[in-house]
């Protein structure tokens, strides 16, 4: 199958249009696609089903800073996890980002919580696991790669047979998948260069860094993250071209 052939489904869960232009954009540029190869869903106001994978090749299941996922306010939780049942049933491509990977794992039995010493926003140092250097998205990563990450909960047990592929210092899992499996939950933001996280916090300054100090060094720990700028594509390239062409 031809890579511009492939079409991406994405679930948002962002009140802000703004940022959910934001995150097709980032998908876009990660996943090195043409915006005509991704169909949106907004997850707050339609409810998905699983008929929705049909004539897409993946799914994503984005992230957001409005809601936990153990939020009421997210009325598509029910249908979303039919979902995500059915395609890992199927074994169909799906990578969670942020929310999308505590969702992941706590549908199937993880442990998702909130850890102040574990959250995380800014550019961090991950390190591969063991079980990362025979997994086929991430087996070339090398030892200390920069991602941009922003969580406030954290996922602090994985679901029964998963296994753990990236570490950061002050958070443990950072994504996870099941050997054999093609869905991947990544904590990390896969979406996400060190300009779209800088465009991100500046949106919600008011939240993230509203005193200057803190803000101008926040800015100055910012790293360029070379490895994780495309891993859509490689996600693309190395699990669901693959699946298309079984």
């Amino acid at each position: 199958m031809p890579r511009d052939a492939i079409k991406i489904l994405l679930v948002q869960l962002r009140i802000d249009e703004v940022m959910r232009e934001q995150e097709k954009q980032a998908v876009c540029r990660s996943g090195h696609v043409q915006p005509e190869q991704i169909t949106v869903i907004n997850g707050l106001e339609q409810a998905v089903s699983t008929s929705d994978l049909d004539g897409h090749h993946m799914l994503i299941v984005g992230g957001t800073g409005d809601f936990s996922i153990f939020d009421d306010a997210v009325t598509t939780r029910d249908n979303l996890k039919e979902l995500l049942i059915e395609a890992k049933n199927s074994n169909f491509p799906v990578l969670g980002s942020c929310w999308g990977a505590q969702f992941i794992a706590h549908i199937f039995g993880g442990v998702v919580e909130t850890v102040p010493e574990k959250e995380e926003l800014g550019s961090y140092l991950a390190w591969p696991t063991s079980y990362a250097m025979d997994d086929p998205l991430f087996y070339d990563a090398p030892q200390g790669f920069w991602a941009q990450i922003g969580h406030h909960q954290s996922i602090t047990k994985l679901p029964k047979g998963a296994v753990n592929l990236l570490s950061t210092e002050r958070c443990e899992i950072q994504a996870f998948t099941w050997l054999g499996s093609r869905i991947y939950g990544l904590q990390l933001h896969s979406d996400l260069s060190k300009e779209e996280l800088i465009e991100r916090v500046n949106h919600y300054r008011a939240n993230y860094a509203p005193d200057q100090a803190a803000y101008n060094a926040f800015m100055d720990s910012l790293k360029d993250s070379p490895y994780t700028d495309d891993l859509i594509a490689k996600f693309i390239d190395r699990i669901v071209l693959p699946a298309a062409s079984a």
